[in-house]
């Protein structure tokens, strides 16, 4: 459970932490906003819980807060609440390119597919340049199958803007629904985002499961991981397995050696 600070209040409706009615959303210091934004993210929030917690933010004047009503956006175009999406984006005073993607990704997986294309096609008329993630939902309404390179071209994008929701969708919908089997750099994406995101045990985990032939690469992503977050035991078993694959690259020694020098 994340712990906010003193000014924090519980809800009896839920385990996580929202900022207290009595400071309004201009007053919350930066961190704390960003907590909640990510107790938003994180929680997997039913219909019912994301309403009550739209109510005191939409209550207390945070309706020009761009981040907030992004996350909201994505809350309800995830739960499949597409008209509440959209009530919220029509009311936001600025829009990112997070929050078009929001939309375009909530209609193509909800199967309103003349929606995604509209919705698409109004980013484009303003000047809004698309993602790889708002390019396959058009795919994906067009009934246009993706394949291993379009794949790999989204898994990437998803890591490297920290999407790690999204990012296990489409890694599931490979083979669940496009048949195509993941190779090895469809899972290194899935390890460098896991690795991002702190999940260090999962990305072994994922690691160990993979079918097909490993490299030293997609351990090295790892460690690196394990240098960030200071786990130096996964670290050293991460190290011995890099050493039997590729006993002789400097980098890792290095990597390892930085690792101790941050824990010790």
């Amino acid at each position: 459970m994340l712990q906010f600070p003193a000014f924090m209040t519980q809800y009896p409706w839920s385990t996580k932490m929202i900022p207290s009615s009595s400071l309004l959303p201009s007053q919350w210091p930066h961190p704390q906003r960003d907590e909640l934004l990510l107790a938003m993210e994180e929680s997997h929030l039913e219909d019912k819980t994301g309403k009550q917690i739209h109510q005191p933010l939409r209550r207390y004047g945070c309706s020009n807060d761009l981040y907030v009503n992004a996350a909201l956006v994505d809350m309800y175009a995830k739960c499949g609440e597409i008209e509440a999406a959209r009530l919220v984006f029509n009311k936001m005073a600025d829009r990112d390119l997070v929050s078009w993607t929001s939309m375009i990704s909530g209609y193509a997986h909800n199967g309103y597919n003349s929606e995604t294309l509209e919705f698409f096609d109004l980013m484009r008329g303003l000047e809004v340049k698309p993602n790889r993630v708002s390019l396959l939902s058009v795919l994906l309404a067009c009934d246009v199958k993706p394949n291993q390179v379009t794949f790999t071209c989204i898994l990437s994008a998803c890591s490297h803007s920290g999407l790690l929701e999204e990012e296990q969708r489409y890694f599931g919908m490979m083979s669940k629904e496009f048949g195509i089997a993941p190779m090895l750099n469809h899972y290194a994406c899935m390890v460098d985002l896991l690795g991002r995101a702190g999940q260090l045990s999962k990305a072994e985990n994922l690691i160990e499961n993979i079918p097909v032939e490993l490299d030293s690469s997609i351990w090295g992503s790892l460690l690196g991981a394990c240098r960030i977050y200071g786990d130096l035991d996964l670290g050293e078993r991460i190290a011995d397995r890099i050493f039997q694959l590729n006993p002789t690259h400097a980098g890792y020694h290095v990597m390892l050696a930085n690792i101790y020098a941050y824990c010790c």
